[in-house]
């Protein structure tokens, strides 16, 4: 007899809420009740949003499920920037800061978390004298549910996901190996390197380093898997470009080893083809998915899904605030993250839903679904983005 959970498809949204939400400001040139991160997080605690003023600001440890949130003109001083703990009623978000210092990275960390982290609008400058960029780099270890959304990882390496226990999502982002000088040695550097942990790509860009552009140089694989997973729809996957004098060609897309898998849904791509080398699997199928662009107070959440698997396609619920009614089931309300939980038959169009103008800014929306798959229930690929 089959199990009558699978026939069902099942979706989740979870959003972070705080009635009594406190909010700060940070203003380097001080007039905000903070003048740096450190201070301002030091005593932060679960639900307090920070608003950032343009500016340069220090990076710092963070233990709490906050939202920074920045504006345009805020840059991050190179350093460690650390995201731990974040429990599984918490969500920690930060959004809209680009990186300031070209001699070394802003690298962010994600240690130990198994609520939300969310990363989002987090870019590069072009160094306007030589020809690279600051770099950002994300490292995450033993962490459930990280979000990259509309971010441009760039470095030595640009995002590497380590543990069996770590799950990233890259949505609308760019993975890209590449060093901030066009004389600095760049071979081997990958765009995206997993170790036993999982990734997902949707609608995103992983490049391995290209090649140094004077005499012969080796570029870097797209992707290397060593163990663990990756899962990419609406993407584009492509080895770095080598140089040797007068020759031009692509390294492998993926370099695989302990029979680490890859899946590809038909709209994905990678370059060259079959663009694999090493001990695992590429394999093509449908990949299940939602995806929806980031939205600002009183805009549309407009989810959009693909990715249907035999009969059976995915449910989605879209879902703001506590107070706003959902045309789905039924709303957990209990503690800091309001959820929503959908039960019922497959749907072939996903509902719009308007956030309301009293919605604050900085909460954090995540989409997450599930479909009956070959293996039975699979996880979708899912989204997360904090409003404006």
């Amino acid at each position: 007899m089959n199990n009558p959970m699978r026939t069902l498809c099942f979706a989740l949204l979870a959003v972070s809420w705080l009635p009594a939400q406190r909010r700060f400001v940070v203003d380097a040139s001080g007039s905000g009740q903070f003048t740096d991160l450190p201070q301002a997080l030091a005593t932060a605690r679960d639900g307090d949003v920070f608003d950032v003023l343009p500016g340069d600001y220090t990076p710092t440890w963070v233990t709490a499920g906050v939202s920074i949130v920045g504006r345009p003109g805020c840059r991050m001083r190179a350093g460690l920037f650390v995201v731990d703990g974040i429990g599984p009623q918490a969500t920690f978000a930060l959004t809209d800061f680009e990186g300031a210092d070209f001699s070394r990275p802003v690298e962010f960390q994600v240690r130990g978390c198994t609520g939300p982290v969310i990363f989002q609008r987090l870019k590069p400058v072009r160094n306007p004298i030589f020809s690279g960029w600051t770099e950002l780099v994300l490292r995450v270890g033993d962490s459930t549910a990280v979000f990259s959304q509309e971010c441009h990882w760039i470095g030595d390496s640009a995002v590497e996901v380590l543990g069996p226990t770590s799950r990233l999502t890259l949505s609308h982002s760019t993975a890209e190996g590449f060093g901030p000088f066009a004389l600095r040695p760049q071979i081997g550097a990958f765009g995206l390197r997993i170790a036993d942990g999982h990734v997902d790509l949707v609608e995103s860009t992983v490049i391995g380093a290209e090649g140094e552009r004077l005499g012969a140089s080796q570029g870097g694989f797209g992707v290397s898997v060593d163990g663990g997973s990756l899962r990419a729809a609406r993407s584009l996957v492509r080895g770095g470009r080598s140089w040797a004098f007068s020759s031009t060609w692509l390294e492998p897309a993926f370099l695989l080893s302990r029979h680490a898998e890859v899946l590809l849904d038909p709209t994905a791509s990678c370059e060259p083809v079959p663009g694999a080398i090493g001990r695992g699997s590429v394999v093509r199928r449908t990949v299940p998915a939602i995806s929806a662009p980031s939205v600002a107070v009183g805009g549309t959440v407009a989810a959009t899904w693909s990715g249907a698997l035999g009969a059976t396609s995915i449910a989605a619920i879209s879902l703001a605030a506590p107070a706003v009614a959902t045309p789905f089931g039924f709303l957990l309300l209990d503690g800091p993250t309001t959820t929503g939980f959908y039960f019922g038959p497959a749907m072939t169009t996903l509902p719009t839903f308007t956030l309301p103008a009293s919605t604050p800014s900085g909460i954090a929306i995540v989409l997450q679904g599930a479909v009956d798959g070959p293996n039975g229930l699979e996880l979708t690929m899912g989204q997360a983005f904090v409003v404006r």
